[in-house]
């Protein structure tokens, strides 16, 4: 199974006539673009599969990555607008204390590539906290600009 210009899968397993289990190749640098999305084919004796659209396409994600915070502090309940890189498809929005501990999840809504708008969750205490996104491409990494503080 070939995934567009990024290569061939591995561990290709036939499931039935109609289903396919493979391990998608890994995909190089982005260069600007938040997603890639490629045509998949699949070649048998029979021949080679012609693309289809939406239902034969994978998409990859880039990683996201948080670069700052407006506001860095606030209480419970208040809106932070958080912004980074490839913020694309966010599943979730978390905030963990920054000495480690249990991660509270909180709502968000998500507006481009590069921002959205979260609310500081019920149940904070005092303290700093590093708020993380979750996409399809992963979650971002704890880095000073995502330090939220809950007074």
């Amino acid at each position: 199974m070939t995934f567009g210009a990024v290569g061939t899968g591995t561990g290709l397993t036939v499931v039935s006539d109609t289903q396919l289990t493979v391990t998608c190749p890994a995909r190089g640098a982005f260069g600007g673009a938040s997603t890639d999305t490629v045509n998949c084919t699949v070649t048998s004796a029979g021949g080679t599969s012609l693309p289809l659209g939406a239902p034969t396409q994978y998409t990859y994600y880039d990683v996201p990555t948080v670069t700052g915070l407006a506001p860095t502090s606030g209480s419970v309940g208040d809106s932070v607008t958080v912004t980074g890189t490839n913020l694309v498809d966010v599943s979730s929005v978390s905030f963990t204390p920054t000495g480690g501990g249990v991660s509270v999840e909180a709502t968000f809504s998500s507006f481009s590539a590069t921002n959205l708008v979260t609310s500081v969750p019920a149940g904070l205490a005092a303290g700093t906290y590093d708020i993380q996104a979750t996409t399809p491409g992963g979650q971002t990494t704890v880095v000073a600009g995502d330090v939220f503080s809950v007074v």
